[in-house]
């Protein structure tokens, strides 16, 4: 046992001063899976913060224990040069768990929506728009061409709302009956909210139009 503990122990104390090359081996290894920019950029950050943190675990380690590491830099720059990597390495890291983190709790927040029945989708849309200070009346099944709320701004417009609770897409064909049912009104401008996905010819169709399209 002793015996295969001094084993790993020299062979820490060599692999220790490789990591300049380990780096190099480790983003060598993602480059090769050709993902797009983004994604190796993450991946590329990940993975050398891992290797970073483990060799300065092994770094402490061998300092505690006054072991002598094998060096492939010179002595005096090799620390200087491996704490740069990690500071520079840091920051990249922290935000890569930022927007992870903020990418999570959007999911969330939007599989919620989506659990919430037409009716309950309609009512949380009306109080973010009171929130804003609007006033907000309800017109739901009552409606003509689908239009769910009223919105009376605080500059005194009025806007009609749509609300889709989609797990689907909304196309062009249902942005086109809105602005008929806009038109018809005598609303300044209106809004297609959904859970959905508003398409790309829709919003294109959209452009230019008193419409706002939120997904």
């Amino acid at each position: 046992m002793n015996t295969f503990l001094e084993l790993l122990i020299t062979v820490g104390r060599f692999a220790v001063g490789f990591w300049p090359l380990m780096f190099v081996a480790v983003l060598f290894g993602v480059f090769k899976r050709r993902k797009g920019f983004g994604a190796v950029l993450r991946t590329s950050v990940n993975a050398l913060m891992l290797a970073w943190a483990f060799f300065a675990l092994l770094n402490l380690a061998f300092y505690f224990f006054r072991l002598d590491t094998f060096h492939l830099l010179p002595v005096e720059v090799n620390m200087k040069y491996f704490l740069s990597v990690g500071l520079i390495l840091l920051p990249f890291e922290v935000a890569i768990v930022l927007e992870q983190r903020h990418k999570r709790i959007n999911a969330e927040t939007l599989e919620e929506l989506k659990s919430l029945s037409p009716s309950d989708f309609e009512k949380l849309v009306a109080e973010t728009y009171r929130a804003q200070g609007h006033k907000v009346d309800i017109v739901g099944t009552t409606g003509d061409h689908g239009i769910d709320l009223v919105v009376k701004t605080r500059k005194g417009e009025t806007w009609i709302v749509q609300c889709k609770k989609y797990r689907g897409k909304v196309g062009e064909p249902v942005i086109r009956d809105f602005y008929g049912a806009l038109r018809a009104s005598d609303a300044d401008a209106g809004a297609v909210i959904t859970t959905g996905l508003i398409t790309s010819q829709a919003r294109l169709w959209a452009d230019g139009k008193p419409i706002f399209l939120y997904d």
